[in-house]
């Protein structure tokens, strides 16, 4: 990786030898520490930072790769295995916050919810936008969320409540809902991009061959 990109490196290093760092301290945002020198990395806020991150990236891509017929694979369609690991993630993420949380008396319910919306739906969602999800997928995610919606609520199946009486008490929807939210918010965004948008092309692309 060191042949890609040695002479950038050492441009990038010339521009942050001797570089110094005067952060603000005092409440009213006016006052500034003394100068001490920046020895480790980039500078906080550095326009540099992200172009260096792409050139350490494509320089391993390239060296990782090059060599070998392996192909990038991305997974546009959810299966048996990724629901599974998507439900053991959300169940450890769940049970963390268990004693912290969710069974802590001084908590009250609606920070309890705000915790929930922040923490755990997250991690249902990551990523939904581009998912392909088959309904039975969505209500084994969604079967999985109103047990935590319960849990949390302390409501028991003998209380006989139903699914959307819970809902309506964490004021949280569904999981199918919330896909389509995210996928509709998602789809207006790429509209909306100008036409020479890769993401828009791909997604008003069509076959040339097949269906």
């Amino acid at each position: 990786m060191e042949d890609h990109g040695q002479v950038r490196v050492r441009v990038s290093r010339q521009v942050h030898r001797h570089s110094a760092q005067t952060p603000r301290w005092h409440d009213d945002q006016q006052e500034l520490s003394n100068p001490f020198p920046v020895t480790n990395g980039v500078k906080q806020g550095c326009v540099l930072a992200p172009t260096l991150f792409s050139m350490v990236s494509s320089a391993m891509l390239h060296d990782s790769f090059q060599n070998t017929n392996t192909r990038i694979s991305f997974i546009y369609r959810f299966d048996d295995d990724e629901v599974n690991i998507r439900i053991v993630k959300v169940s450890a993420a769940f049970g963390r916050l268990l004693d912290s949380v969710w069974e802590r008396a001084g908590i009250k319910q609606e920070t309890k919810l705000k915790v929930y919306q922040a923490v755990i739906l997250p991690t249902f969602l990551y990523g939904c936008e581009a998912w392909i999800v088959y309904q039975r997928y969505a209500r084994k995610l969604n079967h999985l969320h109103l047990s935590c919606l319960r849990k949390l609520l302390r409501i028991t199946w003998q209380d006989r409540i139903p699914d959307t009486e819970v809902l309506s008490k964490a004021n949280i929807s569904s999981i199918p809902t919330l896909l389509a939210k995210a996928q509709l918010r998602w789809t207006g965004y790429v509209t909306r991009m100008p036409c020479t948008r890769l993401p828009k092309q791909v997604f008003f692309g069509e076959l040339k061959n097949g269906k």
